[in-house]
């Protein structure tokens, strides 16, 4: 069957952080994982930011620069999720068309979009997950 909505392509095993979790612990969670993109939950577990690969290199290299690469893994055990994590975010439901999910993500040029449903995140799709999709379809 060929993919048609969101949910048909998403990533659905989330790796996911807190706000008060730290720089050092998101970037173990991103290495871990192999993902670039971690949505952040609050206690309830609904949605409240995004940490990036993108924000937390910009983070460790204001670290780096304002207190030297000495004291870099002291900062990033001092630095939240909170402090660096994207909170004005854009999402996306599941039940989205593939078709106007891709012309989302080029018109808002973000490199992920949580997908919610009622809510509740229940999925994350990626620009690398279209790239996949492209693959799969001109291989066929």
């Amino acid at each position: 069957m060929k993919p048609s909505k969101v949910a048909d392509i998403m990533v659905r095993n989330l790796i996911t952080c807190k706000a008060s979790d730290t720089l050092a612990q998101a970037r173990q969670l991103m290495k871990d994982g192999q993902v670039r993109h971690v949505p952040v939950l609050d206690e309830q577990g609904q949605l409240v930011g995004l940490v990036t690969q993108r924000a937390i290199l910009r983070e460790t290299l204001l670290i780096a620069s304002r207190f030297g690469i000495a004291d870099l893994e002291y900062q990033e055990q001092k630095k939240l999720v909170s402090e660096i994590m994207e909170d004005d975010l854009k999402t996306i439901p599941s039940d989205m068309s593939l078709l106007e999910a891709g012309r989302y993500f080029t018109k808002c040029k973000q490199g992920c979009l949580p997908v919610v449903d009622a809510g509740q995140l229940v999925g994350i799709i990626t620009s690398a997950d279209f790239v996949k999709l492209s693959i799969s379809l001109l291989e066929d």
